[in-house]
């Protein structure tokens, strides 16, 4: 880690960014991005906040923001979503007849009215449990270090969350209820719209309620001696400590813009040992046996509730996972987080807060869960548990569904037609849409992202993606939008035709229950967009087709061949499944072939479809990494704050799930997302509709840089080296922007990285710092915190800053390295900084490091 950083110095002055190709200059450049002029409109500029507008205000806002997201193909090309056809099992009685979006039928609280057989369930145990599927095993049980929605489900088995959902007493709706909470988060810091930052959450533990208790299926005495062991208070914070500490994959949703919590970066930027958990804002109120929440901005009630309201944070014994750490493995260098719930440990790995326990895990067979008779709220559990068989496709979970192995499934393609008068069929209603994803970047571009210094996924040259110009043609784009018959394709799966980005479940205005696709605004952003054939014209598409394709020929992409010899234009499409490419991908190749090919003359498009191993390789093989033309899939959640998840298509991939890959995001050029006559940058608007941010010529602008730093060349008389550095700070809404320096602190490494060989030697370097520290993993010596004035540890430091929005920091006083780790004699240095960003009253810290070279002690 620290030495990771140390070594890439010694390259950092001959990196130079390598030419896909061997370094030849582009040929071509792609119509509709590349070669479209710059915007020389309005712009907005200043600290814009949108963040507490109305639900009528924020519609408006998401409008501009979808419509910019489909014009440019940040999320693909939608298909249809997923709301399909479900058969039930005639053994179940289910408590509603009516879909509820975001809720369902209520499945989950049904009554399993007869067992099954023998022969359908050997297991006599398991023949009143409700049997479902799933097409892969998922390895692992653990949401915190997991990105599939099927870990996510499996995961709310067995935990709870501070507040959950129920029916109306009607059956036609849901409501909020408290859950692991006592009562509805209360406001700290309320602003005048009963907006805040702070939130306090009282929460129940063992003294609350005497059924509040872990339970497990376990004999290892080491975990069974859990069983029954009360929840405390300080289990509340083990998850949140586990996910960051563990640096585990949903840490980083920890520490979001719109709904994580300060402190995040600052203390993920903590070494190893040095960990300081006041920093966050995630804290126990133990008088007020609360847990205590600050947001990176400010919510109403609403959103505090919601935005808390994940079983993710379930509380467990730290204990526990302090047991599962020193276990001697094979996985050695896993952590006692990273090992909870791996299916290498089956029932000794977890323990159960929710309605069903882990009770078997066959590996890739069968996942089986069992009722929680410890459970506080066992009365809601109405099964006596669950089986997931793992089935490699839908069409033979059909056959074991008819064969009363299973208690439901969707109806596959080819049995649609089938099924439709089947009175055990019932009708969801979906939320999420389904997309062709799309690699709309040209070679530079995916160079910049997926490149050998490539900012989301870097790959040696030996492994770029030969990246076809007609994929970033946004003519060529448009011709693939009209030109897929979404009705048809939807009547042959059973779903739901979409040619939107946004489901109907997206709710605008959570608390009355509006969705955004069915306001003015929600409506307005497809009115363009030939509703009534839900954007399918094969015409239109061969006009876009034609287009594209006399642009393309034009700068020289492409050479027209004959109607006898047609240039072949090969573009791949990386499917889920098989099935699916026996199925919807035949259909979808015909629709953009048959379009394109009767339309454009000298050419013959080929749409490649192909399927891997697993459902999941498209994502994580494929579009997360950039090795795709197309690709079929979608990222789901987030459903009652639609603008804020749309932080998965800006192409910084900040949320982790950016699947299509195109435009800069952070431009205004060469085509912006306007609101009320300003043109902003898509990251820029949406920034202001969520959070607030400062910008400048329609651009998000950081708050705070650190852009340089360097050592005076000769030591002072007193030995010490004096170190300045410099960056940029935003000055133009000081009474809503601040910043300020919290300290830095000054690392020293030997030649070529290796440090100090003992503790003794590291302080010894440091005698005169009483707080100077040693870093173990690789022998760096830390001086203690340097704040501005003077130090206990004799450095002094001064910050200014300018009025023309730079700062410098000027440390005199720093101990010179007596280690060279330079040919020219001089020494590494590295100095981590911490700055505290203040944006509308709510502190955020600015942190990092940088490298840089120095004189070396007498």
């Amino acid at each position: 880690m620290k030495k990771k950083k140390l070594l890439g110095l010694t390259v950092l002055g001959t990196l130079i960014l390598s030419a896909c190709g061997g370094g030849e200059e582009l040929v071509w450049k792609s119509r509709g991005e590349d070669q479209r002029p710059p915007y020389a409109g309005p712009v907005a500029d200043g600290f814009k906040n949108f963040s507490y507008y109305s639900y009528e205000d924020k519609a408006e806002i998401l409008y501009e923001l979808e419509k910019y997201a489909l014009d440019n193909f940040l999320g693909g090309i939608p298909l249809y979503d997923n709301g399909t056809n479900v058969l039930y099992s005639p053994r179940l009685q289910i408590p509603s007849d009516v879909y509820v979006p975001n809720y369902g039928f209520g499945v989950g609280e049904g009554v399993i009215t007869e067992p099954m057989t023998a022969e359908q369930e050997p297991v006599e145990a398991w023949r009143w449990y409700y049997h479902s599927w799933q097409s892969s095993d998922p390895g692992t049980l653990n949401y915190w270090d997991s990105q599939d929605a099927v870990t996510g489900d499996l995961w709310a088995l067995f935990n709870s969350g501070y507040y959950s959902t129920e029916f109306t007493d009607d059956k036609t709706n849901y409501q909020w209820r408290t859950q692991l909470a006592r009562e509805m988060p209360i406001p700290l810091n309320p602003d005048a719209n009963g907006r805040a930052s702070k939130w306090r959450i009282p929460v129940k533990t063992v003294e609350d309620d005497p059924n509040l208790v872990y339970h497990t299926l376990s004999t290892t005495p080491a975990v069974a001696e859990y069983n029954g062991r009360g929840v405390q208070l300080e289990d509340y914070l083990t998850p949140f400590k586990a996910m960051l500490d563990g640096n585990l994959f949903r840490s980083t949703d920890l520490g979001s813009k719109t709904s994580g919590y300060v402190g995040v970066a600052q203390y993920k930027a903590q070494p190893a040992g040095q960990k300081d958990w006041s920093v966050l804002g995630i804290q126990l109120n133990e008088e007020e046996r609360a847990i205590e929440f600050e947001f990176n901005t400010r919510h109403d009630s609403f959103f505090a509730m919601y935005y808390n309201a994940s079983s993710l944070y379930s509380p467990r014994p730290q204990e526990f996972i302090d047991y599962l750490d020193g276990l001697n493995l094979e996985d050695e260098d896993l952590s006692g987080a990273a090992r909870y719930g791996k299916k290498e440990l089956g029932v000794d790995g977890i323990l159960s807060l929710g309605m069903y326990t882990l009770e078997h895990w066959e590996d890739n067979k069968v996942i089986v869960f069992k009722k929680n008779p410890l459970y506080f709220e066992k009365d809601r559990a109405s099964f006596a548990g669950y089986t997931y068989q793992i089935v490699k496709d839908s069409n033979t979970a059909y056959e074991l569904y008819k064969n009363r192995q299973l208690d439901s499934v969707g109806v596959p393609t080819r049995y649609v037609e089938d099924e439709m008068n089947n009175p055990e069929r019932r009708r969801t209603l979906g939320d999420t849409v389904f997309k062709l994803q799309v690699n709309a970047t040209n070679p530079r571009r995916w160079e910049e992202l997926f490149g050998v210094d490539g900012a989301i996924a870097p790959h040696a040259e030996d492994q770029y993606w030969d990246v076809k110009p007609v994929m970033s043609n946004r003519d060529f784009l448009n011709g693939i939008y009209y030109a897929i018959d979404r009705v048809q394709l939807a009547e042959s799966n059973g779903r739901t035709p979409a040619h939107g980005f946004f489901p109907s479940a997206y709710m605008i205005d959570p608390v009355e229950g509006v969705s955004f696709r069915d306001t003015p605004y929600g409506e307005r952003v497809l009115a363009g967009r030939l509703p009534a054939t839900y954007g399918f014209s094969k015409e239109l598409a061969g006009d876009y087709f034609k287009k594209a394709m006399d642009d393309l020929v034009e700068d020289g992409a492409y050479k027209r061949g004959s109607s006898r010899r047609p240039t072949v234009i090969t573009i791949r499409n990386h499917m889920q499944t098989q099935q699916q490419v026996d199925t919807d991908a035949k259909l979808i190749e015909q629709y953009i072939q048959d379009a394109f090919n009767d339309a454009v003359e000298g050419f013959e498009l080929v749409v490649d479809s192909y399927a891997t191993e697993n459902w999941f390789d498209p994502y994580y093989d494929s579009m997360m990494v950039g090795q795709f033309d197309l690709g079929f899939g979608s990222i789901g959640g987030n459903v009652l704050d639609p603008i804020g998840f749309l932080d998965t298509l800006c192409s910084d991939n900040r949320s982790g799930f950016t699947l299509s890959w195109g435009p800069d995001t952070s431009k205004v050029d060469p085509e912006p997302v306007f609101y009320k006559g300003e043109a902003y940058a898509f990251d820029a608007l949406l920034g202001a509709a969520t959070v607030g941010v400062a910008i400048k010529d329609g651009v998000e602008l950081q708050n705070f840089t650190f852009d340089s730093v360097e050592a005076a060349a000769q030591l002072e008389a007193d030995g010490t080296v004096t170190v300045t550095a410099s960056g940029t700070y935003y000055n133009g809404a000081p009474d809503k922007i601040q910043v300020d320096l919290d300290y830095v602190e000054f690392w020293y490494y030997g030649e070529s990285g290796e440090g100090f060989e003992s503790a003794e030697e590291a302080k010894a370097f440091l005698a005169n710092d009483p707080q100077a520290w040693y870093y173990k993993d690789n022998g760096g010596a830390i001086t203690s915190p340097i704040r501005e004035g003077e130090n206990p540890n004799g450095a002094v430091a001064e910050i200014t800053f300018n009025d023309d929005g730079t700062w410098v920091l000027v440390v005199k006083g720093v101990p010179a390295s007596n280690q060279k780790g330079q040919e020219d004699g001089t020494a590494v240095y590295e100095i981590d900084y911490y700055f505290t960003v203040t944006v509308d009253g709510i502190d955020s810290t600015a942190s990092g490091y940088e490298l840089f070279i120095g004189p070396v002690a007498a």
